[in-house]
């Protein structure tokens, strides 16, 4: 996807003419575009929870922004606010205005098409799921109560507080900036020691999340 000019007419899920539910390759779903949302949040923090998944930089700062125009609407500064500790606080404000004209229902349509982008299981995932099938349409709901998955403005894939100050825990998704080659490379070798070692404590773990949310 071309996140400077992305093409929605080539979206794979879009929304159902004067209607909030979604079509995903022009077949219709009986769920709303704000119910996928709330899943592919949720499946989006997962996948970040997974060491053998890694999003590009930009596409971390892509999802942040999008993350924020759903959240507070047009860019505002105070949502910017990180502080000097934060090294992605530019980035993501640059970013965030490039879309600030964006509807909210542009940001979450943008958010699940760029998802399936970066993690095509992803796909197959919201394709294969019973919740999404036009004949079960009240499977949605127990779906969300399994993800718990309630408040759309709570329960996101970057766990922010209610305040419109956002963390600095934010940057956890998206790469610091370096000063230096050494830097990065002390950086990427500290992160690695830790992966490292919560491989060794979760593998089992992973390897059964992998194996029933990434099949193949």
């Amino acid at each position: 996807m071309n996140l400077n000019n992305p093409d929605k007419e080539a979206f794979k899920i879009k929304l159902q003419e004067n209607s909030d539910l979604i079509t995903v390759d022009s077949k219709p779903f009986n769920i709303t575009l704000e119910e996928l949302y709330k899943i592919s949040s949720k499946y989006y923090r997962e996948l970040q929870n997974n060491p053998l998944f890694s999003v590009p930089y930009h596409e971390k700062l892509r999802f942040l922004a999008l993350f924020k125009q759903v959240k507070f609407g047009c860019f505002t500064p105070e949502a910017c606010d990180y502080g000097w500790l934060n090294f992605t606080g530019s980035d993501t404000r640059k970013e965030w205005q490039k879309i600030s004209n964006y509807s909210k229902n542009e940001a979450m349509l943008e958010f699940v098409n760029l998802l399936g982008v970066v993690c095509p299981n992803y796909n197959s995932f919201i394709e294969n799921q019973d919740f999404i099938c036009l004949t079960k349409p009240k499977i949605v709901k127990e779906t969300l109560e399994q993800l718990n998955v309630n408040d759309l403005n709570t329960t996101l894939p970057f766990d922010l507080p209610n305040s419109t100050t956002l963390s600095i825990a934010e940057s956890a998704f998206a790469e610091p900036e370096f000063e230096s080659e050494e830097h990065r490379k002390l950086y990427q070798e500290q992160k690695k020691r830790i992966q490292e070692a919560l491989n060794k404590e979760t593998y089992h773990q992973f390897k059964a999340y992998a194996q029933h949310t990434l099949p193949g």
